[in-house]
Formats: C-alpha cells, structure tokens, sequence
C-alpha cells in the first residue's frame, strides 16, 4: 500500500464457471518507486476463487500481466 498511496481496485465483473467464482478487477494509482520515481499504473486482471463449505474463500488464484505491470513501472 505504500507504493500505491492512491490505489483503486475496480470490481470489472464476478461470475461463475463450474465450481469456482471469477472476480475480474482492475488496479490504477500512481506508483512511488525507488529514488522518488512515479509512474501510472493501470492493470487488469482476474482472481480464481474456490468456496468452502463455511461459505469463505478457500483457495484464490490470481492473474495478470506481469511484463505489462513491469513495463509500466519501468
């Protein structure tokens, strides 16, 4: 949280597909980096989530581009 001061996660979509949840999010703030560097950042990306029977997240898998995310920063 403390290199995004500004962060915002956008819910983009949640839907089902068999016996998970996706969660499609997408993250934008401004990024203070080493040496007092900022850069925007915009990414999207999704998380995979699998319930329990006490009705909370059991397991999470989440996905987004990487090289994307560090193109941006650099």
């Amino acid at each position: 949280m403390t290199a995004f001061p500004d962060m915002v996660v956008t819910i983009e979509d949640i839907f089902s597909v068999g016996d998970r949840f996706i969660y499609k999010w997408k993250l934008t703030g401004i990024n203070i980096g080493s040496a007092g560097k900022t850069r925007k950042v915009s990414i999207s990306g999704f998380e995979e989530w699998w319930f329990g029977s006490d009705s909370l997240v059991c397991k999470s898998l989440g996905h987004f581009d990487q090289q994307d995310y560090q193109r941006q920063l650099a």
